[in-house]
């Protein structure tokens, strides 16, 4: 793990691709690197309220390009954010 938190220091982020995990396994990933913090946009009264969810459909249209996870309004900003893509596009968004 400590490989791992190195890199994200030194590049700031770190793509892990085909991984197929639950949230649980999503969320003791992310504890691994400090104490979670629940997002103020989570939904009341889910089950995993460490996972902000985002997700469209005919009533949700995308706003990404306006949204961002970090909260850096806080006191103590978070480290960063853990995210997981469910479903991508066939094209664009590229890393490689």
């Amino acid at each position: 793990m400590n490989d791992i938190r190195g890199a994200l220091l030194r590049y700031k982020v770190i793509f892990f691709r085909n991984q197929n995990i639950t949230s649980e396994q999503h969320i003791d990933f992310a504890r691994s690197f400090g104490e979670l913090e629940i997002h103020p946009a989570t939904p009341k009264g889910q089950p995993t309220p460490e996972v902000l969810r985002i997700e469209h459909g005919p009533n949700s249209r995308g706003a990404e390009n306006f949204w961002h996870s970090d909260v850096t309004w806080r006191i103590e900003p978070s480290l960063g954010s853990v995210l997981r893509a469910r479903e991508i596009p066939s094209v664009g968004g590229d890393v490689t």
